[in-house]
């Protein structure tokens, strides 16, 4: 392939790649480049202790301190392979736009990793002691940008507020307070926004984690393929969401209202034209993360199904079969589809 080509693909994956304006706890959305074979990316804990769980992002007020495994699950094979083993839980994880490496806080560095099989992490910058760790990005230029919060009494007797700092990275490495602000809650009431932050700090296109996850919940499916009645959740709020491959055969599932739509346990696989249905994702299958919500997405057949924030309690359905062909119940978080790393044998 000539450099023409390698540049025109190039355009096109960026093209296909949109932005948004992030700050803490509201960060860079982007969807993932088509990957030529999709595997399931998900960390799973290494404790047997009450130490055994996972943070949710963006409030990283504490982070536990034991063994993560970061593991590959190929739903073609069903191979599930060890990709890094980490002392810390990898905090903000978030992949270039080409998927050829990935970058996460662990521990107060900023690591990188390619996205091989047998790769090494190697620390990009050391960080700042502060508090709460909720954005990191690098511009153009390469230097690093961070953004902690902590809560603060302004006064006695008055409630804490959230504060704000983002760091900026001078050429030499070292680290500045560039803006300090007090954020205030998003429309969702989920997380703290600040335009403010964002100010004269531009980012490269990055695919975190985080957007990954927002791009699985329900309102990502809520198009012409949802339909109701159902046949086998008894619920008043149940819909029926076929799979790309085959509209006779798909998911029913209850949805509930809160500040947004959720998907909620049971899932219910069910193959209309032969009349078959089975029980795919359990209630209680999530350990009751956010009250049973879940989030989900299909690629090439197979179905992966997580808790809806945090990514935990994967499973993974062959819809041609209904057949769960993967689930776990250990503390894990952050269970989505990527692009296979390099060197994953078929």
């Amino acid at each position: 392939m000539g450099p023409l080509s390698k540049r025109r693909n190039l355009i096109l994956i960026l093209a296909a790649l949109g932005a948004v304006t992030a700050s803490c706890g509201s960060r860079v959305a982007l969807a993932a480049p088509r990957a030529p074979r999709p595997v399931v990316s998900y960390l799973i804990s290494g404790a047997s202790d009450t130490n055994d769980w996972a943070p949710d992002e963006p409030y990283l007020f504490d982070v536990p301190r034991h063994v993560w495994h970061w593991r590959i699950f190929d739903p073609v094979t069903g191979k599930d392979t060890l990709f890094l083993e980490l002392r810390s839980f990898p905090l903000l994880m978030q992949w270039d736009s080409l998927f050829t490496s990935v970058e996460f806080i662990s521990g107060n560095r900023i690591v990188k990793v390619p996205w091989r099989l047998g790769g090494r992490a190697r620390t990009l910058a050391p960080l700042p002691a502060d508090s709460a760790f909720c954005d990191f990005w690098s511009d153009p230029d390469r230097r690093w940008h961070l953004v902690t919060q902590a809560m603060v009494t302004p006064d006695k007797g008055r409630d804490p507020v959230p504060v704000a700092v983002r760091w900026d990275q001078d050429r030499l490495g070292g680290w500045r307070r560039a803006v300090v602000d007090s954020p205030g809650l998003s429309e969702s009431g989920e997380g703290y926004e600040s335009p403010k932050l964002q100010e004269g700090a531009t980012r490269v296109r990055v695919v975190t984690v985080s957007s990954l996850l927002d791009s699985m919940r329900i309102e990502s499916h809520w198009n012409a393929r949802m339909q109701h009645p159902c046949a086998w959740v008894s619920q008043d709020h149940c819909a029926w969401v076929a799979s790309a491959r085959d509209t006779s055969v798909g998911i029913e599932m209850w949805y509930g209202y809160g500040d947004t739509f959720h998907a909620m346990e049971p899932f219910i696989w069910v193959d209309r034209a032969r009349g078959r249905h089975k029980m795919v994702y359990a209630p209680g299958q999530s350990h009751d993360e956010a009250g049973g919500q879940l989030a989900f997405a299909e690629r090439r057949g197979f179905l992966l199904v997580v808790a809806e924030f945090s990514g935990a309690y994967p499973a993974v359905v062959d819809m041609r079969s209904g057949d769960v062909v993967f689930r776990t119940n250990q503390s894990s978080a952050r269970a989505v589809w990527v692009p296979a790393p390099r060197g994953l044998v078929r």
